[in-house]
């Protein structure tokens, strides 16, 4: 004996049912009431238009707005607000000159010259990985560990990791010496 095919429980729905028995709703109904509560259609599905702040043409969300005054007005509860960028080097409000630490003494090398895996090595044509400072700056700074280092770019150069490390430790036997 086969069981006839229940149709879903929605007045007007000829889907079939999910489940067997009275009661069983289709698979869109079913999903309708497990996300709203209702299986009614909540939402009006269309071809999006463009964002509906002025001068935006970004396609829209189901709110009007694109992603990205939909973000600005959850987050700062305003779709036009616009952060200022960052300000990089001196303009930068962080900036301590001189005074900077041994790793921001670094990150300026890189910003202002480029990774050192862009050049060779100075001491054996090799591919540089680092930049090592030259032990020249006049206003040499010391790490809180004891490193030399300098806040002049141009105290750098591209060394690969051999040549580095023999470098650093002649400087340090000649400081040693002195």
């Amino acid at each position: 004996m086969t069981e006839t095919t229940r149709l879903c429980s929605v007045e007007g729905c000829e889907k079939p049912s999910r489940i067997k028995g009275p009661g069983g709703y289709c698979g869109m109904h079913y999903v309708r009431l497990r996300n709203t509560g209702t299986t009614e259609a909540t939402r009006r599905w269309h071809r999006r238009g463009s964002c509906s702040i002025e001068g935006c043409a970004a396609p829209e969300r189901n709110d009007g707005v694109c992603n990205k005054h939909w973000w600005r007005l959850r987050r700062y509860g305003n779709p036009d607000t616009v952060l200022p960028v960052r300000a990089l080097g001196e303009e930068n409000l962080a900036w301590k000159g001189d005074d900077a630490a041994y790793g921001t003494a670094h990150i300026r090398v890189r910003k202002a010259r480029g990774p050192a895996t862009l050049f060779t090595c100075v001491d054996c044509g090799a591919q540089a990985r680092h930049w090592s400072y030259d032990h020249a700056d006049p206003n040499e700074k010391q790490s809180g560990l004891g490193r030399p280092y300098s806040t002049d770019t141009t105290h750098y150069e591209p060394r690969c990791v051999p040549c580095h490390k023999r470098f650093d430790l002649d400087a340090i036997r000649k400081g040693e010496d002195g």
